[in-house]
């Protein structure tokens, strides 16, 4: 049986979690092992549940999610926490059903949010009506979003 399991940052920049056996995650997408016992402990911690909860930090691992509370019993894909990356921002603002598209960002944690709105804010070829569906849900004016990041040359 492994008794690790990888943790994932969802989010850019450096997060930094002693109780999870000193770990530091520099950038979006690392995955680094952590003991499943050492999780058992930590997501008692508001600050480690927080990180979980909220989708800044992510586990693979259907079932030990399951265990440590953070999906239902008997859940085959990820409802509570999910597991969102450009890819994923890449199908929400451009290929989804608009319907779909709504769903998806009421399920969407206020940092996962975050990271659409910065996501959508780079890409050059999204319709407006989509762009709208995001400031409203998002609560905050995309467009204004773009014309600034296009100001400060981002």
């Amino acid at each position: 049986m492994n008794d690790k399991v990888m943790v994932t940052s969802m989010v850019g920049g450096t997060i930094s979690a002693s109780s999870l056996e000193h770990r530091v995650w520099n950038k979006k997408g690392q995955k680094l092992p952590v003991s499943k016992d050492v999780l058992r402990e930590a997501i008692y911690e508001p600050g480690v549940e927080y990180m979980f909860r909220k989708g800044i930090l992510y586990i693979d691992d259907m079932d030990f999610k399951i265990e440590l509370g953070l999906e239902a019993e008997g859940t085959k894909d990820p409802t509570e926490v999910l597991h969102v990356d450009d890819k994923y921002l890449n199908r929400v603002l451009k290929l989804m059903p608009v319907f779909e598209m709504k769903a998806a960002i009421d399920k969407m944690s206020i940092v996962q949010k975050q990271e659409l709105v910065d996501y959508a804010s780079k890409q050059n070829d999204i319709q407006l009506d989509r762009l709208a569906i995001v400031s409203e849900k998002c609560n905050v004016d995309i467009l204004k979003t773009i014309e600034l990041n296009r100001q400060k040359g981002v």
